[in-house]
């Protein structure tokens, strides 16, 4: 596992008697230590113990100053680069990434892993350009490794490629086949300088998080489950509570589900912090779909249209079998015995053609939609359904739901 900065770079003014580009030096605080320093990106390396780093930059970005911070002391590489810069245009960039072979090797050296890299970008003026802008940046994605951190500095360069690197960043993690985390989003605030004699290093990974708070509630209302890959560190009670929700529904643990909604509906809404406060009204709408003071047979009903409705088809339809079976072991007493005798009961009470449902008839037409959504229950289960019929189950579950909640008997 490697700690990774990415930093873009911008340019800088030409000053001083040497008449040299770069940063003005500033006073940052980070955390409770004050550092003096031209590149936030240096700073960042030597508290955290970085070690790697992704410079992104234009051909006009302050490479040549870069590689003095980093000890480079060969002056005609420098003033190579500074020429390289001040010769290109948006148009055509004179600076390659050969040119920066050199600047990575002293990089190298100083935090003394191999692997930062410095990658050249255009201005993303238009779709064209950001498209190829991406693809850059997937050299990124190319060489992290599974389990590697991300810090992002989003000071220097253009605000929209800073905010590029964010929005990339984020895209990095989401990358199934690494686990790659976002640890710290880092922006040194230069334009208070003047005003607090400082500039405040800003740990802005608050906003990312709220980010993936409202992507983990999403995904529990929209699929009924969590993405495992969201990075989410929390010993809050709702959190645990809700994971105990997606458990139960992802087993259709009835005991399990009606235990977390309870629990999860006696939280207040006051009593909640950041983000939780203002994600909360979210699924509270979504627990009020699911009212466990409903007989199991209406509450399985709702469960099954909410599986239907996440795309969980499977669980949709044994849910629904089990809502009739519920219903009818109600209304004929026959709850009373151990859980395998009354489901055999109620079964062969569904296929008594001959005696009860012939003297029960108000009982036959729940008893044609058991035979039917059990029949289709079994097929998906055993996976015996042809392609084509696939499309018909799925579009018949949703009307059956509301036929069996607009029956008479139900």
């Amino acid at each position: 596992m490697a700690k990774v900065l990415i930093s873009p770079l911008g340019t800088g003014p030409i000053s001083g008697k040497e008449m040299k580009r770069q940063y003005r030096k500033a006073k940052y605080k980070i955390e409770d230590e004050f550092v003096e320093e031209e590149l936030l990106a240096k700073v960042l390396i030597d508290k955290y113990s970085l070690d790697k780093v992704y410079f992104l930059g234009t051909a006009k970005s302050l490479w040549e100053q870069v590689y003095r911070k980093f000890n480079g002391n060969d002056e005609e590489y420098e003033f190579m680069l500074l020429h390289k810069a001040d010769i290109s245009t948006a148009d055509n960039s004179a600076v390659t990434e050969g040119d920066l072979k050199k600047l990575e090797t002293q990089i190298d050296g100083y935090t003394g892993i191999e692997g930062s890299k410095c990658i050249v970008l255009n201005y993303g003026r238009n779709e064209k350009e950001l498209l190829e802008n991406f693809e850059q940046f997937m050299t990124i994605a190319r060489h992290l490794r599974d389990g590697d951190e991300l810090y992002i500095d989003i000071t220097h360069s253009f605000r929209s490629l800073s905010f590029f690197s964010y929005i990339i960043s984020v895209f990095l993690e989401n990358l199934k086949s690494k686990n790659i985390r976002v640890k710290k989003i880092f922006y040194g605030n230069l334009d208070i300088l003047r005003e607090v004699g400082y500039a405040p290093v800003v740990d802005l990974s608050l906003f990312y998080t709220l980010g993936t708070w409202s992507k983990f509630i999403s995904d529990v209302l929209t699929y009924g489950k969590i993405d495992q890959n969201l990075s989410l560190e929390s010993d809050s009670a709702i959190y645990r509570e809700i994971k105990k929700l997606t458990d139960s529904l992802s087993i259709n643990n009835l005991s399990g589900i009606k235990q977390s909604i309870k629990k999860l509906k006696e939280i207040r809404q006051e009593q909640l912090e950041i983000p939780f406060k203002y994600l909360y009204p979210e699924l509270m709408h979504f627990l009020k779909k699911l009212n466990t003071s409903d007989p199991n047979s209406i509450f399985f009903l709702n469960l099954s249209k909410y599986y239907a409705d996440t795309g969980n088809f499977s669980l949709a339809y044994i849910t629904l079998t089990e809502a009739i079976l519920y219903f009818v072991g109600d209304k004929l007493n026959l709850r009373q015995a151990e859980e395998r005798d009354w489901h055999d009961a109620v079964k062969n009470k569904l296929h008594d053609y001959k005696t009860f449902l012939k003297h029960n008839p108000e009982f036959r037409r729940l008893s044609d939609q058991y035979k039917k959504i059990n029949g289709i229950r079994k097929n998906i289960a055993h996976t015996l359904e042809k392609q084509r019929e696939v499309a018909m189950i799925l579009r018949n579950i949703l009307s059956t739901i509301e036929l069996l909640k607009s029956s008479s008997i139900f």
